[in-house]
């Protein structure tokens, strides 16, 4: 989309053109309660290395506008942000508690990206956030 300011008294403006694909969120009609669990059973992959607690999400957020996914969490130390079981980011959490965390996907050329929490009993990796260009 290109934006025409000169009807807005703009004239010669140059606006930067910015590179963001749409983000469709797999999680868009889920509450995080269903996301922790029944949700998380049939439609994300958990593994429990013991009887800890397991990461728990507390919100998933989307911003189209921006090209942001928002994280936040709890028991979870690190978060790795998958494309085709490559990793392309880590974060990492520097305090105890709940871990709030973002992704860009500016200019990245990825048709998805997936996440995966990890805590000191286990992970959580999430289904699959797909990316298309907006013409």
């Amino acid at each position: 989309m290109k934006a025409n300011l000169d009807r807005f008294g703009g004239k010669g403006v140059e606006v930067k053109q910015r590179d963001i694909p749409f983000i469709a969120n797999p999680y868009e009609n889920a509450d995080c309660n269903e996301i922790n669990h029944a949700y998380i059973a049939s439609r994300t992959s958990v593994k429990n290395n013991n009887f800890g607690v397991l990461p728990k999400i507390r919100l998933i957020e989307v911003d189209n506008y921006q090209g942001i996914i928002k994280i936040t969490a709890d028991y979870s130390s690190k978060i790795q942000w998958l494309n085709g079981g490559e990793v392309v980011q880590t974060k990492y959490s520097t305090v105890c508690g709940r871990f709030a965390t973002e992704f860009k996907v500016e200019k990245i050329p990825f048709k998805y990206v997936m996440f995966k929490l990890i805590g000191d009993h286990g992970h959580i990796v999430s289904e699959p956030f797909r990316l298309s260009k907006i013409s």
